[in-house]
């Protein structure tokens, strides 16, 4: 759901394997690519990918991201981990 409505085309992503929730990858963000292209690239973690943390505590999964593209990195990566239920 989250890479079908939050991060359809135009970005790009790749799903990874997860145990513990939803892992991808966004190749391509077009948020980074517009502040860029207007100059102020540095603006975008405060437009756009600090946002996500908002978007994860509102859904009631904690998102860990170690890398985005709009901080130089080929990718953002995002892991979303949905809480114990204390089931197996």
């Amino acid at each position: 759901m989250i890479t079908r409505y939050f991060f359809a085309s135009p970005f790009r992503h790749r799903h990874l394997p997860s145990k513990t929730g939803v892992a991808f990858d966004v190749t391509l963000c077009p948020l980074a690519d517009y502040f860029k292209d207007q100059g102020v690239p540095e603006l975008t973690p405060h437009a756009a990918c600090n946002l996500d943390y908002g978007a994860a505590r509102e859904f009631g999964v904690e998102l860990v991201r170690s890398q985005t593209i709009a901080d130089g990195a080929a990718h953002c990566d995002f892991r979303w981990k949905f809480p114990a239920t204390g089931a197996d």
